[in-house]
């Protein structure tokens, strides 16, 4: 293996593209355990990522998750509501990938079951950001100001 890979290395292509091969050797001395938590520094998994985008295997091909994407979540959230003949809502979430995949999923899923989203408020990604009150105050006004909507996810 080592022959193979310092072989690889020395070829032009990759060279010039600044791309190496490495390798690290575990002994797994013939325990599974031991295999395992070899294996363990080649994935990273995940128990809160719903993030969509982490589900492409040719940008994150060791990727695992132990829980549904937004795609599921969302799709369940709809059904939820579909069933519950709630037809107007609104949506609040937070600025950052999950919040925006997860707007972008559920609004796209509610419209293709005839649920109107009526409004759709974004808040800061984090507590301590400097306009966390007025985005708050911002979503509470939009929330008041539609008393159609008995919804809000």
């Amino acid at each position: 293996m080592n022959h193979s890979v310092e072989s690889a290395n020395r070829f032009p292509v990759p060279t010039t593209l600044g791309i190496s091969l490495r390798y690290h050797i575990h002994d797994s001395c013939s325990d599974v355990t031991t295999a395992l938590r070899a294996s363990a520094d080649f994935t990273q998994i995940s128990y809160a990522s719903t993030a969509i985008i982490l589900s492409g295997k040719i940008h994150f091909p060791a990727f695992l998750r132990t829980v549904l994407n937004n795609l599921y979540q969302t799709h369940a959230m709809v059904r939820l509501l579909s069933n519950s003949n709630w037809t107007w809502v609104g949506m609040v979430t937070t600025d950052g990938d999950y919040g925006r995949s997860a707007l972008d999923s559920f609004v796209s899923e509610a419209t293709a079951s005839g649920i109107c989203v009526a409004f759709k408020e974004i808040l800061p990604d984090s507590l301590t950001s400097p306009d966390i009150n007025s985005a708050v105050k911002n979503a509470r006004k939009t929330i008041r100001s539609n008393p159609k909507v008995k919804v809000v996810v």
